[in-house]
């Protein structure tokens, strides 16, 4: 289809047409598409691409792919950690929010933000960190996780288990 001026691509789950990703895209074999985050998780999606002259020329994926929900998990720090203010810890997450997201990070004790550790770090499922001086003991500090690039509206994020700061 290589003289066709445009293409329209379309988005198919589960054999049906569910959202027309281009209506008239050049056609040079190239399209970049940025998955809504609130996009149905499943594995029953194909991408057909067709032509923008004739609808029966057209083809499709040869198979299904999967799209899945991102998340954010952080495993550490846990419920067993006890830390003194002005330790050094690794926070980690496991993550599934696309390549190239950068993760927030932010301290809270109980419902109350103590500090953002960091604005904006690479999606690496790690983060070295020092608590700050001063902080009052307690078993109620947990550390957020949010998704930078999240766009829809919805944030992706997730909390620690609670830990504990006990001063020696």
């Amino acid at each position: 289809v290589q003289s066709e001026r445009s293409a329209k691509i379309t988005l198919y789950k589960g054999g049906s047409s569910d959202s027309v990703l281009s209506s008239a895209t050049p056609n040079d074999g190239l399209y970049a598409h940025a998955i809504a985050i609130n996009e149905t998780a499943a594995s029953d999606y194909k991408i057909r691409v067709e032509s923008g002259d004739s609808s029966s020329i057209y083809d499709e994926s040869d198979a299904n792919f999967s799209i899945a929900t991102p998340s954010i998990t952080v495993t550490s720090p846990s419920s067993s950690d006890t830390f003194e203010p002005g330790e050094s810890t690794t926070i980690q997450w496991n993550s599934t929010v696309p390549s190239g997201a950068t993760i927030k990070l932010v301290l809270y004790k109980s419902a109350s933000i103590i500090e953002t550790i960091t604005s904006s770090t690479a999606n690496d499922g790690s983060y070295s960190y020092t608590f700050p001086g001063g902080l009052v003991n307690g078993n109620d500090y947990k550390i957020r996780a949010y998704d930078n690039n999240s766009t829809s509206g919805t944030t992706v994020l997730d909390d620690s288990s609670a830990f504990s700061i006990q001063a020696s």
